[in-house]
This record gives structure tokens, sequence and C-alpha cells, in this order.
């Protein structure tokens, strides 16, 4: 049906239904907002995953850390030389307890901080960095890796070698003759 009007309302009314007919051609507008917002959400769930997964990776490796550290800090194989020694728990701890806990580990993260290495022995431990990248894709969160530092700083146990020196060294001071260190027994007092 048609609707014949003056000359000059036709055009006002002509506009108004064309507006009309755009405000109810919006079908589409609903699907083109889902897949924007859908392609955000994922993106911000994959990050937090990632973020997830880093937290993770860093508690374990703090764990391993730390039970390699009280390896590290009561081994030992009664070796003459307090450096065999260290080296000897050195190996332990990174070998048999740390790489069980958490295998995939490059070597160069791991530090070892013996006794003799730091300036004070309240830092003798394990020390562990790892490199991470902080998302999957460089455009979110940026390229650069983040640094998991984990330290653990347990002391370490004066070694049997260490013990039988000391005591030694009493008996010459208090007795004056000197000590054969083969044939000390010793009584483990803590040192």
């Amino acid at each position: 049906m048609r609707v014949f009007l003056p000359e000059g309302k036709q055009d006002s009314s002509v506009r108004k239904l064309r507006i009309h007919r755009l405000k109810m051609n919006n079908s589409g507008q609903s699907l083109a907002e889902f897949i924007l917002t859908f392609g955000i959400v994922c993106i911000v769930i994959i990050l937090f995953v990632k973020l997830a997964f880093n937290f993770t990776k860093g508690y374990m490796v703090h764990y391993a850390n730390y039970m390699a550290s009280r390896s590290y800090m009561v081994q030992d194989n009664n070796s003459a030389s307090p450096v065999s020694t260290d080296d000897n728990a050195k190996t332990i701890a990174i070998n048999s307890v740390y790489r069980k806990i958490f295998g995939s580990i490059n070597q160069s993260g791991i530090k070892v901080l013996s006794p003799g290495k730091v300036e004070n022995n309240v830092y003798v431990g394990i020390k562990t960095v790892l490199k991470e990248d902080f998302s999957i894709s460089p455009m979110v969160g940026g390229g650069e890796k983040i640094n998991l530092v984990s330290e653990s700083f347990l002391g370490r146990v004066p070694v049997v070698s260490e013990c039988a020196r000391g005591t030694c060294a009493a008996i010459v001071e208090l007795t004056g003759e000197s000590c054969d260190i083969d044939f000390i027994t010793l009584w483990d007092n803590g040192c």
C-alpha cells in the first residue's frame, strides 16, 4: 500500500521510514559482538593459565631446591678432605635429590654455595635461577623472560674431617703433645 503525501511532508516521512528500516536490520550485530568478546576472553584465560603454570613451576623448583639444600647440608662421605666431601655432597644433592623432584632443569641454573666460597657461612646452601616466558605470545605480556629465583640457605653441618682437626687441635692445645689424627675417637657433639 502506497501512501501519497503532499510534497513538503514526503521527504521527512521517507527519511523516518528509512531510518526505521535501518534500525530494524541489526541481525548480525550480536554475532559480531560475540566473536570479538570471545577472542578477548580466550586470550585472558590463556594468559592466566600460563601464569598458573609459572607459579606451579616456581613452587616445584622451590621445593626441589629446599630438599636438595637439606641433602647438601647433612651429606658426609667421611673423607679426610672437607673439599671432596663438599663436592660429593653437591653431586648427591643435585643428581639424586633435585633431579628426582624436578628433573627438567638446566644445570647452569643451579648454584651450590659452599662454605669456602661465600663471605658469610649464613649463605651456604643452594640457589636456583630459572628463566621462563611470561606468557605464550609476546603480544600479550611482552616477549621478555622472567627470572624465577629460589634460594635455600640452610648452612652446612661440619664434616667429620673438620671435627677431627678441631678435636686434634684441642688435644694439642690442652696436653701440648702431638696428635695423630688416625687414632682419634670422635664423639659427635656438634663440633
